[in-house]
């Protein structure tokens, strides 16, 4: 992330319709490097202003981590979309990131909004994610964020699809989790 490099650098076109712009080792240090700089939190927003324009949509996959490369994504987004796993530990860190979404309005990016929860790696068979579940739905509720209806539910076939050199979505349509990510879209679209 130093200032000589910019997007057009590291974007890969895919033959599935969208860019990539992949993460890779330079991003091990760059929580380090960002903390060395004059408002560290607005790097990425700056360096995306030459490329914002071209796209509809910029999706940024952040770690499970509250640090400044997180950070970063959260003063450059529009919305946020939380993915939580149906695990105690996820369902724990989600009062955490309410309060650093509330810092980052006040302070780098007042506009930012909750565009919802989806509940992922959800294991109809198990206690515990039916638990972890209607935890969430409360916990969602009493933070004023929207819980999709859809879940995503727990496969290997997520792990695998990295092997097909396509997303999930695109290599396997009819498998449960693809239609379960289509349904998230349908969601989002129709409010």
């Amino acid at each position: 992330m130093n200032d000589n490099t910019g997007f057009a650098d590291i974007i890969i076109k895919t033959s599935h319709g969208f860019d990539l712009a992949p993460s890779n080792i330079d991003l091990a240090g760059a929580e380090v490097e960002l903390k060395q700089l004059l408002a560290a939190e607005q790097v990425l927003k700056r360096k995306l202003q030459d490329i914002v324009d071209d796209y509809d949509y910029i999706l940024f996959d952040c770690p499970p981590s509250l640090g400044m490369l997180t950070i970063n994504a959260f003063t450059a987004a529009n919305e946020l979309l939380i993915p939580m796993s149906m695990e105690f530990l996820a369902l724990r860190g989600l009062d955490m990131l309410a309060k650093t979404v509330s810092k980052v309005r006040s302070i780098t990016n007042p506009e930012l909004t909750y565009l919802g929860i989806i509940a992922t790696k959800y294991d109809r068979r198990t206690l515990n994610s039916q638990e972890i579940f209607q935890a969430l739905q409360k916990a969602s509720q009493n933070a004023g964020i929207k819980m999709f209806n859809t879940y995503i539910t727990h496969s290997v076939r997520f792990a695998e699809s990295p092997n097909m050199k396509a997303p999930l979505v695109l290599a396997d349509p009819e498998h449960e989790g693809s239609k379960a990510y289509f349904q998230v879209v349908e969601e989002i679209i129709n409010g």
